[in-house]
């Protein structure tokens, strides 16, 4: 019995018999009631975030679509990844963006991690026939894009 004191210390402990051993029990499910719409709201706040992500994500998508093959400019943070560089587009469109390819980290290593606009012709995995469909992402080519840093200020007034 002392055991149950440490473990949930709003339980009224006596030595009545049969009363204690009730109220024991029907603590003990009360307390696994809880921990069990705890875990569901829990699951259902992850659900809605993903939703959310989702969402952001058809935006952006419904945004660059009518895009492809047009020349543009992109703001955002310039990251190298092990599949190569990737422009995040931030916040907005949680993370989403574009790949440079044909981008040798020589190219661009000064950039890793800054915030810069890339101007050039977008274009996206499996918009022609001719292109493998290996990814349904958007990217630049590295041969006719300009990347320029922005500083922080730019980055503030936007």
């Amino acid at each position: 019995m002392e055991t149950s004191k440490i473990a949930m210390p709003w339980v009224r402990h006596s030595t009545t018999g049969a009363a204690a051993a009730v109220f024991h029990r029907s603590a003990i499910h009360m307390y696994r009631l809880f921990v069990i719409v705890a875990c569901g709201f829990l699951a259902s706040c992850a659900s809605t975030r993903d939703s959310e992500r989702k969402l952001r994500a058809e935006a952006f998508q419904q945004e660059m679509i009518p895009k492809i093959g047009q020349a543009i400019t992109m703001t955002g943070k310039l990251i190298f990844l092990k599949s190569g560089w990737w422009l995040s587009c931030g916040d907005r469109f949680d993370g989403a963006g574009a790949f440079i390819e044909n981008a040798k980290y020589s190219d661009l290593g000064h950039l890793n991690m800054h915030m810069v606009e890339v101007t050039g012709v977008l274009r996206r995995y499996g918009s022609s026939p001719q292109e493998l469909r290996r990814h349904q992402e958007f990217f630049f080519n590295m041969a006719d894009v300009t990347v320029t840093e922005v500083s922080a200020k730019t980055v503030e007034s936007h």
